[in-house]
């Protein structure tokens, strides 16, 4: 059993720096291990990946009920953060592609039925039903969506062009990201342009998944945005483990494979009931806890809420983000007792829909590390946006004293992060302190 108590919440950060990948089935933790070993790729990123495969899968067919007034459905939002060469496109693309495939496959029978329409003319017009797209403004979400009831997913290289291109048919009002604030929460969207035909998307369900730069990531943490909780609704996913480097040997076929009949059979499982017509809706899986897994949620759910609490002494930028965090313990549980039990390899289907208490712990362990990464990195990103306030004050210093007054406003820093907001080494920081 995972202690719950609050202090093991904040306190056990060497544990939680990397990705517990140990919690996914062994064909993922394989497949992890052997690119990270024989491609140098990052096991972080490729974690990360896969968890957007899960969401992507369990879309909105299945969902969980914590209380009879509380329901969650596996949607997840996670940025990757990395340098340029970190190994966040080729990491994740390993991951990936199991999936693309099928779309490959959903692609090419949508041309076939086109076909045969064009040599019948009383055949219905066929749907290319897109589960996930590398790009889209609001509007084209609704409609590819609108064509996939079960859900949507947006898959992009560089994520901060999802909020460059947000209100861009707006001339700076009423921005796109509220829209995606309501997608968050399982609302009806809709969408009224004066150049565009009006659409209504009721319940949509839309997963987010892409990279940035820790730079950029500060640049596009703007007021506005932190403020109305945007950046909150992410699970943040840094590269600080080592990836390796490339060997000359090739990726064990045998471990590749069962990867990739784990992802499509998991897809497979879930989405093989036919698709409904446009004027009904999916039917949906609701799972309840037993009572100990119950009681095992209920109380670490206490406890985060003891930690957001009015007595608490977080600042209000971590409590809203550990707020979220509570939405996403739910999620996490409903995507564990998924792959532990709709299916389990090799096409395996267990009958009992009663979450146990192991899906529960996962679960926890998976909240741990997030709640530490965004302590880990998105502090960070705003305090090095906050740093350029400091230093815009700072003409005719020097970087010795510019370096003192960064340490002085945030003594957390290391000399790396010092060094980065000034452009210089980490070694002339260093020195500055001598």
């Amino acid at each position: 059993m995972i202690d719950l108590g609050i202090d093991k919440i904040l306190n056990e950060k060497e544990t939680f720096d990397n990705f517990p990948i140990d919690v996914f089935p062994e064909q993922i933790t394989d497949y992890i291990n052997e690119l990270q070993n024989k491609m140098g790729a990052n096991p972080n990123f490729m974690a990360a990946a896969f968890l957007c495969i899960c969401g992507i899968s369990i879309n909105r067919s299945k969902a969980i009920i914590l209380k009879d007034s509380w329901r969650e459905w596996c949607m997840l939002w996670i940025v990757i953060i990395g340098e340029s060469g970190d190994k966040k496109t080729p990491s994740t693309n390993a991951m990936m592609n199991p999936l693309k495939k099928i779309a490959r496959d959903k692609y090419k029978l949508f041309e076939e039925k086109q076909k045969a329409m064009s040599e019948d003319v009383t055949a219905s017009p066929p749907v290319l039903e897109r589960f996930f797209t590398p790009d889209a403004t609001i509007e084209q979400y609704i409609n590819l969506h609108s064509q996939n009831k079960k859900g949507l997913a947006i898959i992009m290289g560089e994520i901060a062009s999802l909020i460059s291109n947000s209100g861009k048919y707006t001339g700076g009002r009423g921005s796109d990201i509220e829209k995606y604030l309501q997608a968050f929460s399982y609302e009806d969207l809709s969408s009224d342009r004066k150049i565009a035909k009006s659409s209504h998307l009721p319940n949509a369900h839309l997963n987010i998944f892409g990279g940035i730069q820790p730079n950029v990531l500060s640049a596009c943490m703007t007021a506005h945005l932190q403020d109305n909780g945007f950046w909150d609704r992410f699970l943040f996913v840094s590269g600080n483990k080592r990836s390796g480097y490339l060997t000359k040997e090739d990726v064990d076929p045998v471990i590749k494979n069962n990867y990739d009949s784990y992802v499509t059979g998991l897809y497979e499982s879930i989405n093989e009931s036919q698709t409904p017509e446009p004027e009904e809706d999916i039917p949906v899986d609701f799972y309840r806890l037993n009572k100990e897994a119950f009681d095992c949620w209920f109380d670490y759910n206490h406890n985060i809420e003891k930690l957001i609490g009015f007595e608490s002494d977080l600042d209000s930028r971590t409590k809203s983000a550990y707020s979220k965090m509570a939405t996403y313990f739910g999620r996490f549980i409903l995507l564990f007792h998924t792959l532990d039990t709709v299916y389990v390899y090799p096409f395996q289907r267990l009958q009992f829909k009663e979450v146990q208490i192991e899906s529960v712990e996962k679960a926890i362990r998976l909240l741990k590390y997030f709640m530490h990464q965004y302590d880990l990195v998105a502090k960070e990103a705003v305090a090095k946006k906050e740093s350029i306030n400091v230093l815009s004050d700072t003409k005719g210093m020097s970087n010795k004293e510019k370096a003192q007054l960064l340490k002085e406003k945030y003594p957390e820093w290391t000399h790396s992060e010092v060094g980065k907001a000034l452009g210089v080494t980490r070694q002339s920081v260093d020195k500055y302190f001598k």
